[in-house]
């Protein structure tokens, strides 16, 4: 009988549902045709949106940034980027958009904009193992690279949480710099994707 009963705790202990001992960031990507010039190097324009407060925080900023520069790109500094804006662009628009944000991209000598939004969803909570109530939000983070050229899509990258979490700064950086990896990540001509590892290249 005792017997018994500890083989039923083991099935149920391996059978409830817990997160894994280390979280990583589900990313997706996908890519434009595979022309001459994808994957090559490119000057970015870096813009950013945040769904809930405005803009994004300057710690994804610089992830995003960090991560196009590890694979290779240029990114088109900050200051640049609000010096054109101020001297040739200010006084003939409101505010920003897509349109307004590519002319400035033109103007700085960029070759492509990556778009970058953050996103939280609703608040959510779990038990876990111990009946720990475990609460937070679920965050996304995705970036489109687009041709100024053409108008284009050259590629997109998704990250998000696997679960709820609070320490929001923290993972909104992760998740930058795995959306921009997923979104450079050639899958079609043979690297794979791991969300804990990242990119490997053949």
């Amino acid at each position: 009988m005792r017997m018994l009963l500890l083989v039923g705790l083991i099935l149920l202990t391996g059978c409830a549902t817990t997160p894994p001992s280390r979280l990583c960031p589900v990313a997706y990507g996908s890519h434009g045709p595979l022309n001459k010039s994808f994957g090559l190097h490119h000057r970015f324009v870096v813009w950013g949106i945040d769904r809930f407060v405005g803009p994004v925080s300057p710690a994804v900023m610089s992830a995003v940034m960090e991560t196009l520069q590890r694979n290779g790109q240029t990114v088109i500094e900050d200051a640049r980027f609000e010096q054109v804006y101020n001297e040739h662009v200010r006084q003939h628009t409101y505010g920003f958009d897509d349109a307004t944000v590519a002319r400035i991209g033109k103007l700085v000598g960029a070759d492509s904009i990556l778009f970058v939004v953050t996103e939280r969803g609703t608040f959510e909570g779990y038990y876990d193992n111990s009946l720990n109530y475990v609460s937070g939000f679920r965050l996304t983070v995705t970036v489109r690279a687009v041709s100024l050229e053409t108008g284009d899509v050259r590629w997109r990258g998704i990250a998000m949480t696997p679960i709820p979490v609070k320490n929001e700064d923290a993972w909104l950086r992760v998740l930058a710099q795995a959306a921009v990896g997923r979104g450079g990540c050639l899958i079609e001509r043979g690297d794979t994707w791991d969300n804990c590892e990242g990119c490997k290249r053949p």
